[in-house]
């Protein structure tokens, strides 16, 4: 039998339903009650399962990516402030300077894993021949000569 997929959505919210009157319910015990094959309310009880379990990674990972940024605000404020300390050694500089960027480029990097950030696909670049930056050069060069010109003979 086929349904439509209203109808599974339908059916979905109500294994939701009997899930949350008793988490332990199994498949069998749902078909009992809302009346359907056991086989395809074990189908629908898994795409339900799934569903709640990538809502959940998706949240959760968004939350473990928000408290890195909160601790990256956080440390790049103490570093800001060794970088701005003129008591501060050059070298304590440099390594907070270099952290700051560390710490950026790792957030940066995990939004763009997570999904957080899409990444936009890098055009390529035309591959400049040597001759014609060479040419391009020269005329650039004799018409700076001839503006010269121009204005010393204007003088």
């Amino acid at each position: 039998m086929k349904f439509s997929k209203e109808k599974i959505d339908e059916i979905k919210s109500q294994i939701r339903l009997c899930l949350a009157k008793n988490p332990k319910a199994s498949c069998r015990e749902i078909a009992d009650i809302l009346g359907y094959n056991f086989k395809f309310i074990n189908w629908v009880k898994n795409e339900v399962h799934k569903e709640l379990s990538e809502g959940i990674a998706q949240q959760s990972i968004q939350e473990e990516i928000g408290r890195f940024e909160l601790l990256v605000q956080e440390t790049g404020k103490h570093l800001w402030e060794v970088i701005a300390n003129p008591i501060s050694e050059v070298s304590e500089k440099i390594n907070a300077i270099k952290s700051l960027i560390a710490n950026h480029a790792l957030l940066l990097d995990k939004k763009i894993n997570s999904g957080l950030i899409n990444r936009q696909p890098v055009p390529e670049q035309k591959h400049l021949d040597i001759d014609e930056v060479e040419a391009t050069l020269r005329r650039i060069i004799t018409l700076k000569r001839k503006v010269r010109e121009e204005i010393n003979a204007a003088k």
